[in-house]
C-alpha cells in the first residue's frame, strides 16, 4: 500500500561504510517519489532481523535493505519470521553482493529506489536450515557449512 511506510534497513558498516554514505541518495529518491520513510540504522548482528519483523507487521509496505548479502539475509528472514507478505527491495552498498547480482539489481539508486517500490515484485526460492537446537534460518542465495 502507498500509502504505508517504506522502511529502509541500513547497515552502517556494509560495504565499509558504503551504505551510510548511500542513505542521503535513498532520502533524495524516495522524497522525489513523495513516499513516506522510516530509517533503520542496524546496531549490531541480529538487529535487522528483529527490527525487519517487527516494522513489517506494523504495516511497512516494502523493506529495502540498504546492505549487503548479509543484511539482505536479516531482511529476508525478519519477513519470514513476521508471517506477512511485505516485499524486499535491494539498494546494493556490500562489499560482495552476490545475491544483488544474481536478481540484478541495479547499483544505480535512482533505478532501484522506485523498483523497490513499485509493487512490481517476484517471489523467490527460500533454503531452511535448522540446526540441532532447533534455531532455523531462511537463506535465498547461498548457504555455507564447515568442517
Amino acid at each position: 500500500m502507498e500509502s504505508e511506510p517504506v522502511v529502509v534497513m541500513v547497515n552502517p558498516v556494509a560495504g565499509g561504510g558504503k551504505a551510510l554514505r548511500l542513505l542521503p541518495r535513498v532520502k533524495s529518491a524516495l522524497d522525489s517519489l513523495g513516499r513516506r520513510y522510516h530509517i533503520h540504522l542496524t546496531e549490531r548482528a541480529g538487529d535487522g532481523r528483529v527490527a525487519t519483523e517487527r516494522l513489517a507487521r506494523q504495516g511497512a509496505s516494502v523493506i529495502i535493505a540498504v546492505g549487503g548479502d548479509g543484511t539482505i539475509h536479516e531482511v529476508a528472514n525478519g519477513l519470514c519470521d513476521s508471517g506477512t507478505r511485505v516485499p524486499m527491495g535491494i539498494v546494493p552498498a556490500g562489499s560482495g553482493g552476490d545475491f544483488a547480482r544474481t536478481v540484478g539489481a541495479s547499483k544505480r539508486i535512482e533505478e532501484s529506489v522506485p523498483r523497490a517500490c513499485s509493487g512490481d515484485c517476484r517471489p523467490i526460492d527460500l533454503g531452511i536450515a535448522t540446526f540441532d537446537d532447533g534455531l532455523t534460518h531462511m537463506f535465498i542465495n547461498v548457504a555455507g557449512l564447515g568442517f
